[in-house]
């Protein structure tokens, strides 16, 4: 290749090659240098009363029920009743709900 080849041809390279050499060499070490930021998820508070898991709540409910603790009972429900009404409702509930659950249902 003749002087005057080999600078157009080297004038073309730079001129097409460098943008995109320079906008890689920019974005790379930016995109490696971003930290991944892990979203721990938030501790949820123990239940006191063990309202984890819906299982957990029936049994709750009837066990505090079947000992006559209705405000407790009362707890695992939700209503917009206060007080005693909705200790009245909870002892409503636990009866219809003994008379009519299979005994061995709180043992699931």
């Amino acid at each position: 290749m003749p002087n005057n080849e080999i600078g157009r041809f080297v004038s073309r390279w730079a001129g097409t090659v460098s943008p995109v050499l320079l906008a890689i060499l920019l974005i790379l070490p930016v995109s490696a240098q971003i930290p991944k930021l892990a979203s721990p998820e938030p501790e949820v508070p123990p239940d006191p009363l063990g309202r984890r898991t819906p299982q957990g709540t029936v049994l709750g409910f009837l066990n505090a029920a079947r000992k006559g603790e209705d405000q407790l009972a009362a707890q695992y429900l939700s209503t917009r009743a206060r007080g005693e009404e909705a200790s009245t409702l909870a002892h409503q509930l636990f009866v219809v709900l003994d008379r009519r659950l299979p005994p061995n249902a709180a043992e699931a």
